[in-house]
């Protein structure tokens, strides 16, 4: 049987999703892996320090949205949330190469809709430090039965 309305509960700790950081992963997301004319504050230190005052360049919000986006995925299922989610994410602190994030997530409302449940998941992402650099919810609707 698989994930129905029935088998969630308010307070489940979904399996945490641990990624490290690295220029090369910032370069190829942000579009500059092999192309010098997309240099921008995601992959270059000297955009990065022209643009914000940042050292180094850092990575764009947008990695740890796909990241929570996975962490809904691999509850829910792919094709589920593909078709019922969605994310609501605010990033409140940059992610540096070598860092290690962590995307945690536990379920925070269980609500009746007419094709099963609205399942919400506060979610939020980590350094090594225990600093938040990113903080939200996802939802998805999965069936009663």
């Amino acid at each position: 049987m698989g994930l129905t309305a029935a088998n969630i509960e308010v307070g489940t700790e979904l399996a945490p999703l641990v990624k490290q950081m690295t220029l090369e992963k910032m370069r190829w997301f942000s579009g500059g892996a092999g192309r010098p004319e997309k240099v921008n504050l995601h992959t270059d230190a000297s955009a990065a320090e022209r643009d914000t005052g940042m050292k180094q360049p850092f990575a764009s919000g947008r990695m740890s949205l796909g990241y929570a986006s996975e962490l809904m995925s691999r509850f829910v299922g792919l094709d589920l949330f593909s078709r019922t989610g969605s994310i609501d994410f605010k990033f409140i602190k940059p992610v540096m190469p070598g860092d290690t994030v962590t995307v945690y997530g536990r379920v925070s409302e269980v609500k009746p809709v007419a094709r099963g449940a609205l399942v919400t998941v506060d979610i939020y992402c980590q350094n090594q430090k225990g600093e938040k650099t990113s903080v939200g919810s996802g939802s998805a609707v999965v069936p009663g039965k």
